[in-house]
């Protein structure tokens, strides 16, 4: 409050009043300190004994409606568990990042011939290339996959890699 007292008051300097006038409108203007400390306190403070009459009222709403009771926990339960299962996958697909330590030095190399411009690599051309190679802090590999995404359209193919 001290800090908004502070800039009103600098507001009223600026509008030409003595610096007196200002510190006493900016007081008028706030009103009593004593009783907006303890009106924050009030909106902002933690009261155990409301936490203790809010567990009283629940525990004898649950006993008089008991059927309204489970249901309503296991709405929430299960709304917690897809809640929980729904992050754990986006978590995990888009926000991790990949596993190596500079994902945004990662290339794909093929080995191309003329009839294939973007070849498949044998499991012996690989192990050479591994061997090999000076040129790249490391070689792994991937394959390419598709998948069926189920929508109210029908089936549509969805691209994939492991």
């Amino acid at each position: 409050m001290a800090f908004h007292r502070a800039e009103a008051e600098k507001a009223f300097v600026a509008e030409g009043m003595t610096p007196a006038a200002a510190r006493y409108a900016a007081k008028r203007q706030f009103g009593n300190s004593s009783a907006v400390r303890e009106q924050s306190h009030e909106v902002v403070g933690f009261r155990m004994e409301t936490v203790v009459q809010d567990l009283r009222f629940a525990l004898r709403q649950m006993r008089k409606n008991p059927g309204f009771a489970v249901t309503a926990i296991l709405i929430l339960a299960l709304g917690m568990g897809a809640s929980v299962a729904v992050f754990g996958f986006v978590d995990a697909a888009l926000l991790q990042p990949l596993p190596y330590e500079r994902p945004n030095q990662l290339v794909a190399v093929d080995e191309s011939t003329a009839l294939f411009p973007r070849n498949n690599l044998s499991r012996d051309d690989f192990d050479d290339w591994k061997r090999m190679n000076r040129t790249l802090s490391s070689l792994d590999v991937y394959g390419n996959t598709g998948y069926l995404l189920r929508t109210p359209a029908g089936a549509d193919p969805v691209p994939g890699g492991v």
